[in-house]
């Protein structure tokens, strides 16, 4: 058949269909008819190559991202997994406004195109009325218990939701900005015990966080469309949603809002937005911001005055003239506009209706702020200074094999003989034994090892272990609260909808299989490896309408970004980090005051520099890797950035930590952790028995790259 037959055959598919059969066609290249059809179907699929929602790029055509992530083109394949090959060419403006597009934002700016002014449920003008009759007097009173009084309660209660969510988000950019004004010292922890701990009713430091993050949110979404926009989400029962979104979602959102023909070609978002914010500005609101008193009715003061949040990412384009012209102020009748500082207050004063409201956002509807956890109790630590020095050859070089196969048998061998190490039986007996186990900055026996029974001789205590040089060689805590220790594996299980997932390890194997059960993971990480830079890009055009040569330019990655897992498994994130939020928040404070003080801040400078203001669910750390089931083979975790703790969840027995090259097993139990240097030191698990899991908090080393220099953007007009 001719490729004209082809061609005709394939114009006719859907996205998804199309992404499988240039997959497929990838394979078979290199057939004349093969090479033929894909490049006629590339242009179908041009405003997903480089997204997040991508087809698979044939192997020899890009390099691996890292968990499935976005990856970005890379013309030759590298057997290293190495960094972005780059085209020839210089940068130049295409004239085309890319968006970073995923699928998470065409949901949120869908649902947002779906009110229409015709439904009797999900009309702005509704939404209108009940906004104006919360925030101005009412002397309407709800008492009685026959139908048409309780039809009232509900009703006026329906409409302080919407007004409700609706004033929580503004409140939460006032507080974004606040923040930014006053903000003059470099670590948001150290902004919070000045500014707001000292205050009455201050929240707790990861409340205020969350507050700021979804502040910053929903501004990037308010500077996108306008404030009114916050108004839909509201009505439409978003606010939640919109602030829970991971990664750049909300950026997305705001870039289809200022240009609506970056949406999706014929959808409702290319067309409808504009024009439902057309009535809505019947509703003329004043609110301060930064300062400055913002008339929410004038688009060019909205542009002037929420584009000053700085929220490490690149600035919005400009908002399509086309699109927007229609909606010229329509005033109320009276031509008052409504004080929202005046409205929150007698929104406050009426909430004796039935719902208790704070003006703060925060991550989603059913989180409360909670007070803050009690500063850590005095830690009883053990401080052993050895003579190991991380530095010598012997220590650096790699000694597990590359090869997958090669590396199983490699740690087969290793595993026995860490198994029989010798075990310290008291923190004297510990000492004793790392004196002399270190010669000459290296352990003197490449099969000798020391087994180190934590729970035992350290329990609801610590252990720092200490390099030749005095730097952190491994903190071991086991001090978790007992309360919150015996929730872990119920909570984890929960999280996970039951433990179906969990594949108890029995004591023995039968004859001659040493086959581990299933070790799945999930990555909920941020990464900053395989970004596009900017060094050489001119400063005075959008980095999203530049294109390097002729090369596809990903867009997606210029700045931080997301794993895939993040957006796939969003909702299991969410829960995960809410039923851990004390779990991370103890585990958090314990490391600012322990780990030494310069891994410490080099740690949270990254996770206080996230784009968009987000939020690290485990601070100071920026991913959270969840791995069930897990007994890792030997290796390195190269990509991690100085330190990495492992959180031990489950009832099992075994399964120790071994530190190859420090010759130690380290033998957590539930609840305990590790913090090591991931990066240079060989490391796996002893075999175990039971059900087990781990939680491994991590920061990706590439991110210096980022907090350096913005990935090459800094001199960007921008960023």
């Amino acid at each position: 058949m001719t490729p004209d037959f082809w061609t005709s055959v394939l114009l006719s598919l859907t996205n998804e269909e199309v992404a499988l059969v240039y997959e497929a066609l990838g394979h078979l290249e290199p057939a004349g008819e093969a090479v033929t059809l894909r490049k006629k179907l590339a242009p179908l699929l041009s405003n997903e190559v480089d997204s997040e929602d991508a087809l698979p790029l044939p192997k020899t055509a890009a390099s691996p991202s890292p968990d499935g992530s976005p990856s970005h083109p890379n013309p030759s394949a590298c057997a290293r997994n190495g960094t972005t090959l780059r085209s020839d060419g210089r940068w130049k403006a295409s004239g085309v406004f890319a968006r970073a597009s995923n699928t998470t934002s065409h949901s949120v700016i869908s649902a947002l195109a779906s009110a229409h002014y015709d439904s009797p449920l999900q009309s702005p003008t509704l939404w209108i009325d009940s906004v104006r009759n919360s925030l101005v007097n009412s002397q309407e009173t709800f008492e009685g218990n026959d139908l048409e009084s309780i039809i009232s309660r509900c009703q006026a209660l329906r409409e302080s939701d919407v007004a409700g969510q609706f004033l929580q988000m503004l409140a939460g950019i006032q507080l974004s900005f606040v923040y930014q004004d006053k903000h003059i010292t470099p670590s948001m922890t150290k902004f919070y015990h000045s500014h707001v701990r000292p205050l009455k009713n201050a929240p707790a430091l990861r409340t205020f966080q969350e507050w700021l993050a979804t502040g910053a949110k929903f501004g990037r979404i308010a500077a996108g469309g306008s404030v009114y926009t916050l108004l839909l989400l509201s009505g439409l029962g978003l606010q939640s949603v919109a602030g829970r979104v991971h990664g750049l979602v909300h950026s997305d959102v705001a870039t289809m809002l200022r240009s609506p023909q970056t949406a999706e070609p014929g959808t409702l978002a290319s067309i409808r937005i504009p024009n439902l914010l057309i009535s809505i500005l019947r509703l003329p609101l004043l609110i301060e911001i930064g300062g400055t008193l913002l008339d929410c009715t004038s688009f060019k003061e909205s542009d002037r005055v929420l584009g000053g949040l700085k929220t490490l990412e690149l600035q919005l384009p400009p908002r399509s003239s086309s699109a927007w012209q229609p909606c010229s102020p329509v005033f109320s009748e009276d031509g008052r506009y409504i004080s929202i500082s005046k409205a929150v207050s007698t929104y406050l004063n009426r909430s004796a209706a039935g719902t208790a409201f704070s003006p703060q956002p925060s991550q989603s509807a059913d989180i409360r702020p909670r007070p803050a956890l009690p500063d850590p109790m005095p830690l009883d630590v053990t401080i052993i200074k050895t003579c190991y020095s991380r530095f010598h050859t012997l220590n650096t070089c790699l000694p597990a094999q590359r090869d997958r196969q090669e590396n199983v048998a490699w740690t087969n061998l290793y595993r026995e003989k860490a198994e029989q190490g010798r075990s310290a039986q008291s923190v004297l007996g510990l000492r004793k034994l790392l004196q002399d186990f270190y010669p000459n900055g290296y352990k003197a026996s490449k099969d000798v090892y020391i087994r180190v029974p934590i729970a035992e001789i350290f329990a609801y205590s610590a252990l720092e272990l200490q390099n030749d040089d005095g730097s952190l060689m491994a903190f071991i805590c086991t001090a978790m609260p007992k309360g919150m220790k015996d929730l872990l594996f119920p909570s984890l299980i929960a999280c996970l909808d039951g433990p179906d997932l969990f594949t108890a390890r029995p004591s023995s194997l039968p004859a001659g299989e040493n086959t581990p059960p299933p070790f799945d993971c999930l990555h909920f990480s941020w990464y900053n490896r395989y970004t596009t830079k900017g060094n050489d890009a001119p400063s005075n055009v959008h980095p999203y309408e530049l294109r390097l040569g002729n090369s596809r330019t990903n867009t997606w990655q210029m700045l931080p970004y997301p794993s895939r897992d993040m957006a796939e498994y969003g909702q299991l994130f969410d829960r995960l980090t809410e039923a851990f939020r004390d779990v991370f928040a103890w585990i958090g404070s314990m490391l600012q005051v322990h780990l030494p003080e310069a891994e410490y801040e080099a740690l949270a400078q990254v996770a206080e520099s996230l784009p968009g203001n987000a939020v690290s669910a485990v601070e100071p750390f920026v991913s959270l890797v969840v791995n069930i089931n897990v007994r890792t083979e030997a290796h390195r975790d190269q990509f991690d950035k100085n330190l990495c703790l492992a959180l031990a969840i489950g009832d099992f027995s075994g399964s120790g930590l071994v530190l190859h090259e420090q010759g130690l097993v380290l033998e957590l139990q539930n609840g305990d952790f590790a913090v090591f240097r991931s990066s240079e030191t060989t490391h796996f698990n002893l075999n175990y028995v039971g059900r087990r899991a781990t939680f491994v908090m991590q920061t990706d080393a590439e991110f210096d790259k980022w907090t350096g220099e913005q990935n090459g953007w800094g001199h960007s007009d921008y960023l």
